[in-house]
């Protein structure tokens, strides 16, 4: 399914064969260190940044932080993502 995106890649000679198992191998190494630190109840959080992470060598860095804030699932009230939490921290 990643290997699709090396159709919307402005160079996807440039990509290592090996981009698409590295990707799902992080994520599943991140989602398997909440679950090992039992906090499951975190895994949502992490939301935008696996798919920024996901997205940016297909689409690049800022392309990939627009999809994955459009595409953020809806917060409770006072909650921010990632970015907002950055954002706010260097405030």
């Amino acid at each position: 399914m990643l290997r699709a995106g090396r159709e919307e890649c402005s160079a996807p000679a440039e990509l290592p064969p090996s981009t698409e198992r590295l990707l799902v191998g992080g994520i599943a190494s991140l989602l398997a260190e909440r679950l090992l630190l039992e906090e499951a109840a975190r895994i949502p959080d992490l939301h935008e940044e696996l798919l920024i992470s996901l997205l940016a060598p297909y689409l690049g860095a800022g392309e990939a932080r627009r999809v994955a804030v459009r595409c953020a699932p809806p917060r409770p009230t006072g909650e921010r993502g990632a970015a907002g939490r950055l954002h706010a921290a260097a405030g």
